[in-house]
């Protein structure tokens, strides 16, 4: 879904879309939407939880730093710099961690990604469902 042909009619269109933000993904077992304010205290708690810090660059300290990380992630969106996603488990509403695209060209045809995941859902096979909806 996040994909864009090589075509400039392909390029415009995902510019258009990142304008207005981006897609929410589902598959029922996993959500993956745009990070908001709200989710810092969430994402602060994931990105503290016991075992992940050796695995992680050191995230915002406070729940008023990730706000501003939160801010800075939805200009870069619409910078066509960044994507940044909360990863929300099926019946429930608060993200359990954060999924990031970034563009190595241009025109988003080669991407990295970067997942922050609270270590009490290492191993619950979910990581594997959050990139599988980010690839279609």
């Amino acid at each position: 879904m996040l994909a864009v042909t090589d075509r400039p009619d392909g390029v415009r269109r995902h510019r258009r879309l990142w304008n207005r933000g981006l897609p929410q993904l589902t598959d029922g077992v996993v959500t993956l939407r745009e990070v908001r304010l709200s989710d810092a205290p969430a994402l602060l708690d994931a990105a503290l939880s016991v075992g992940i810090e050796p695995h992680i660059a050191p995230p915002p300290p406070t729940t008023a730093a990730f706000r501003r990380f939160i801010r800075w992630a939805r200009r870069g969106r619409h910078q066509h710099r960044i994507a940044s996603f909360a990863v929300i488990p099926a019946g429930t509403s608060a993200p359990v961690g954060l999924m990031q695209l970034w563009p190595l060209e241009s025109d988003f045809a080669f991407a990295e990604w970067g997942v922050l995941m609270d270590a009490r859902y290492w191993g619950s096979g979910r990581s594997e469902e959050h990139t599988s909806e980010l690839q279609s």
